[in-house]
C-alpha cells in the first residue's frame, strides 16, 4: 500500500495564503502541493486555492501526521475529523496541559496516515482497505480541493484516520 513516508501536515488555507507562502512556511514545494491536493485542471484552475480549504503538505521525516490548529478550532472538532476521541489526541500530545486551550498554528499529532492514490483506486475500495466507512474517509478529507467521492486522481494524498 502506498502510505506516504514523511512528516505530513494538515493545513487550513488562510486569507492571503499562496501555495508559495505555504510551501515556504511549512516546507515542501509548490509542485508537490499541487499534485498532492489536485490543484490543476480539470479539477480547478492551476494554483487556485481558497481560505478554508484543507491542504496536505508532506516534508521529509518520520511517518507522522500533524494537524495545524486553525482559528476557532476546538479539540473535539479535531478529534471528530479524525474519527477519534479527545482523550486519544491528548494521549499522543502530552504537551497539551489543558484540553480546552489550544492555539492557532499549534501543531498537534493526529492518529492518521496519508495515502497516495494509485490508478484504479476508488473512494470506496480505499475506505474498505483501511477498515473505515466512506463517510469517515470523506469527513477526514472535508474541504479539500479536488475531492469528490466519485472521482479521485492518482497522486492525490488522502487523509486516512487510524482508529485508536
Amino acid at each position: 500500500m502506498p502510505i506516504v513516508d514523511g512528516n505530513s501536515f494538515i493545513y487550513t488555507v488562510k486569507p492571503g495564503d499562496t501555495l508559495y507562502s505555504i510551501a515556504s512556511n511549512i516546507g515542501g514545494t509548490v509542485p508537490l502541493l499541487v499534485e498532492a491536493n489536485a490543484i490543476y485542471p480539470p479539477v480547478t484552475d492551476p494554483y487556485l486555492i481558497f481560505p478554508g480549504q484543507i491542504l496536505v503538505i508532506t516534508t521529509p521525516g518520520n511517518r507522522q501526521v500533524n494537524h495545524i490548529v486553525s482559528t476557532g478550532e476546538a479539540l473535539y472538532e479535531i478529534a471528530n475529523r479524525y474519527a477519534t476521541s479527545v482523550d486519544s489526541i491528548l494521549g499522543i500530545n502530552p504537551h497539551i496541559t489543558n484540553p480546552n486551550l489550544i492555539y492557532q498554528n499549534q501543531v498537534l499529532q493526529v492518529p492518521a496516515l496519508i495515502y497516495l492514490v494509485e490508478p484504479g483506486d476508488t473512494f470506496a475500495n480505499i475506505a474498505q482497505r483501511f477498515g473505515i466507512s466512506t463517510s469517515t474517509l470523506f469527513e477526514a478529507n472535508r474541504n479539500r480541493p479536488g475531492l469528490a467521492p466519485d472521482v479521485i486522481y492518482p497522486g492525490y494524498q488522502l487523509i486516512i484516520p487510524v482508529p485508536m
